[in-house]
């Protein structure tokens, strides 16, 4: 970095020129980290998505929590690169050369290949649905870390930075801690007055009772909220040199800590824990020194959690006992009346094929197909060895087969709205319609209230670990074992930004009702950020932005690990650093997402900008 490039300014009510200059130079980050995450507007678009068979008809669709936050990441994308433009252009020498932000370039690089090439390039420049984390937000993302470096001269912008994630943390924890008592203010008219014109009916959100999720669409993305927030503030309560700062601090740990508790988020929770012991590692020293406030703290905060637990029926701690547990399948054995030896396993297979449908049941498979001719209509089926099985019937509707392990399967024609098909019946009963010529056979999708709905075909989809763990952690078991496979087919280059929905096996709807999914649920993202990022940009991307990271983690353990620290700008490299912790270890459960990112890529930006500045004045103090 150039010589003198940082300059110390220490804040003061009594100088607001300085404060304010700070401020309108780090605006574009203050609006990204303290007032991105509050935007609730409705937005209307097309879906783009009628086409597919997954999918249901609806051309257009209202967002009101994603998509709005999405137009103003883009609009700040685009002036953040002209201020850096300006700065380079004006400033070449005296701009920091940081070697650190190679492999994040490399990272904005490979988003945009994969948007170039995408399944979809319009999704992933523009968005789409239940995501609108388009190139242009991932953009944002790279810019806000470089901005707060070049344009973070002082400690005051810096703690400007830090106001605005202070910022945020208030309103969404103030949010969130009323909705947690039932107050949702975003439920009130007045609110839905500001948010929703005459053509979008309601705005509804479906959570559960006293169940809190802010402005941030859903509680887990409160969760996630409150994984680097809460860090953030315990650090900076611990190392803020003002006093009123501290108390902002002390009130925002509060209500953050009651929010992200009635979000009843797990993730959020186990990553704070997590992170709380790293914290007291990186200062050890503060927490010896002020013992007599830390151990009050501490156990306020359990008390805390224990209260709001009670509140809500012991759900806090029923989640987190059951995150691991195994999947119940239960399988019994009993020996039929010829003398085979069935395992009664149920129905683990059934796609459509060319000229049948295909299932298997407890153990043995059978292609079953419908005859309609001039001469009347039947069923027929071939077992695995290509040899027809028998098939009985009383009625010439209902069919069962003679095979003692089918005993329970029925299938028989039908006419399915005004086509003729048949249906498939065992623990399920599934409706298929012959394809055409050389067509597979389609499965007739239902909707949540058991109407039939669109034809599409189904799969068995290729899944890789996970077998007795598909329900862990609500279900994301079964989401990762169908997400990994795709790592191989998108390693350079991903599917594109905002593409998940369009590669995942969307079709795999015997798999997905087992686990307790519906037919009509899209599945937008696999629940990790880690496999987003590989399966939409590649997993060379995951990796650049893996060794961005570790970099940074390393450069703060040598500047902060058995310190003392004494400089409200170390105060807030350490605060920045033990807060990205928390993210990082919440986005194994959880996506990246437009309502939580932006906050988290600011911190990163504050955290690396704090770290040469600590670093630069350190060197200075040592000649």
């Amino acid at each position: 970095m150039g010589k003198n490039y940082y300059r110390k300014s220490k804040f003061s009510v009594k100088n607001p020129d300085g404060y304010r200059g700070a401020l309108l130079r780090m605006l574009p980050v203050v609006l990204m980290a303290g007032l991105v995450p509050l935007i609730v507007r409705q937005y209307k678009y097309e879906t783009g998505l009628a086409g597919y068979s997954w999918f249901s008809t609806n051309e257009l669709d209202y967002d009101f929590f994603l998509a709005p936050k999405a137009v103003v990441l883009m609009i700040l994308a685009f002036v953040m690169a002209g201020c850096v433009g300006v700065r380079l252009w004006k400033e070449k020498k005296k701009v920091p050369f940081a070697k650190i932000m190679f492999p994040l370039f490399a990272y904005g690089l490979l988003c945009f290949i994969s948007s170039c090439a995408s399944e979809n390039p319009t999704f992933s420049f523009f968005g789409s649905f239940e995501q609108f984390e388009s190139f242009w937000v991932l953009l944002s993302y790279v810019l806000v870390v470089y901005y707060v470096l070049i344009y973070a001269q002082t400690e005051l912008e810096l703690q400007v930075v830090s106001d605005s994630i202070c910022f945020c943390a208030t309103i969404v924890g103030l949010i969130g801690a009323f909705q947690g008592i039932g107050l949702d203010l975003l439920a009130t008219k007045f609110f839905r007055g500001l948010v929703i014109s005459g053509d979008a009916g309601n705005l509804s959100v479906r959570m559960g009772e006293k169940q809190a999720y802010a402005t941030l669409y859903n509680p887990n993305y409160l969760g996630v909220f409150g994984s680097f927030i809460l860090p953030f503030l315990v650090m900076m309560l611990l190392f803020e040199k003002n006093k009123w700062r501290r108390i902002w601090h002390g009130v925002n740990f509060v209500i953050v800590a009651l929010a992200m508790l009635s979000s009843r988020s797990r993730a959020g929770l186990i990553a704070v824990g997590i992170v709380a012991c790293l914290a007291v590692v990186f200062a050890i020293y503060k927490v010896i020194k002020w013992w007599y406030l830390v151990i009050p703290a501490i156990n306020f905060a359990v008390v805390l959690l224990l209260l709001v637990n009670a509140y809500n029926d012991n759900i806090i701690f029923d989640r987190l006992s059951n995150i691991f547990a195994p999947d119940v399948n239960e399988v019994t054995e009993y020996v039929a009346e010829d003398g085979t030896v069935i395992r009664e396993t149920g129905m683990t297979e059934m796609y459509t094929a060319e000229g049948a449908v295909v299932f298997r049941y407890n153990g043995v498979l059978a292609e079953v197909s419908l005859y309609a001719g001039e001469d009347g209509f039947g069923m027929y089926a071939f077992g695995e060895d290509g040899e027809q099985m028998e098939l009985m019937s009383e009625d010439g509707l209902v069919y069962k087969f003679a095979h003692p392990a089918l005993a329970k399967v029925e299938v028989g024609p039908q006419y399915i709205g005004e086509e003729f098909g048949f249906y498939v019946k065992a623990e399920n009963t599934w409706f298929f319609l012959p394809g055409g010529e050389n067509e597979s056979y389609k499965y007739v999708r239902k909707n949540p209230d058991g109407t039939l709905a669109r034809e599409a075909s189904m799969m068995m989809a290729e899944f890789v670990g996970f077998e007795n763990h598909q329900r862990m952690f609500s279900s994301r078991g079964f989401l990762w074992s169908r997400t990994i496979p795709l790592l191989k087919e998108y390693f350079f280059i991903g599917s594109g930004p905002d593409t998940f929905l369009l590669v995942y096996p969307q079709e795999d709807y015997l798999a997905r009702q087992k686990i307790g999914f519906t037919d009509d649920q899209v599945v937008t993202k696999p629940h990790s950020m880690y496999l987003q990022v590989g399966v939409q940009t590649g997993v060379l991307s995951l990796v650049c932005l893996l060794v961005f990271y570790v970099w940074y983690v390393i450069q703060s353990c040598r500047l902060y690990a058995f310190r003392k620290l004494s400089t409200q700008t170390e105060a807030l490299g350490i605060a920045a650093f033990i807060g990205s912790i928390g993210y990082m270890i919440s986005g194994i459960s959880n996506d990246s997402m437009v309502v939580t990112a932006p906050v988290f890529w600011a911190m990163i930006g504050l955290g690396i900008a704090a770290n040469y500045a600590t670093a630069k004045d350190r060197k200075t103090k040592e000649e």
